[in-house]
């Protein structure tokens, strides 16, 4: 798409709140539903490769919308083909800025939850759950690029300690 026409379209979404809200709910619903749904076979990977390297952009977008937003239950089945992806193309530095990111947003929105800054007690165990699990593959996905990708066994071990620990208290 045209810069001045991409410009043009995003003035006019922003000046209807519930229509962007909408239009960027859809665009990660499509976008990080692209990326869960990766299958590692020879040819998926190709096509999957292939797709992603034309639409990073637009995934990464998505993945910060899912998680600034109300989008939280997205991001879980999209975080191990997300960080393949990056292993495809040998992104390791970029997964890894992306993760460390993530967890430090997930971190804080659990906070606020343990502080008591939500609406109702039921809702907040749900949230926290998902948080919680969000977190815990979030730290598996890192250990494995501190393992893996970056050759940084020390850095890996805590990650992949405290993805356990959560994971066991689900």
């Amino acid at each position: 798409m045209h810069e001045l026409v991409r410009q043009f379209a995003h003035e006019q979404l922003m000046r209807d709140v519930s229509l962007t809200k909408q239009t960027q709910d859809r665009h990660a619903t499509y976008y990080l539903s692209l990326v869960a749904s990766w299958q590692p076979t020879e040819a998926a990977e190709r096509a999957f490769r292939t797709t992603m390297l034309f639409e990073l952009e637009n995934v990464e977008q998505a993945w910060t919308w899912a998680l600034m937003g109300e989008q939280i239950p997205l991001l879980l089945p999209a975080v191990e083909g997300f960080v393949e992806f990056y292993e495809m193309i040998g992104a390791f530095h970029a997964a890894d800025v992306l993760l460390q990111d993530s967890i430090a947003q997930v971190r804080t929105r659990l906070a606020a939850l343990q502080s008591g800054l939500s609406s109702t007690i039921s809702e907040d165990l749900a949230v926290a759950h998902t948080l919680q699990t969000l977190l815990a593959a979030l730290l598996v996905q890192q250990g494995y690029v501190y393992s893996i990708g970056l050759a940084q066994l020390e850095q890996a071990r805590p990650l992949a300690e405290e993805a356990l620990a959560l994971a066991q208290a689900l």
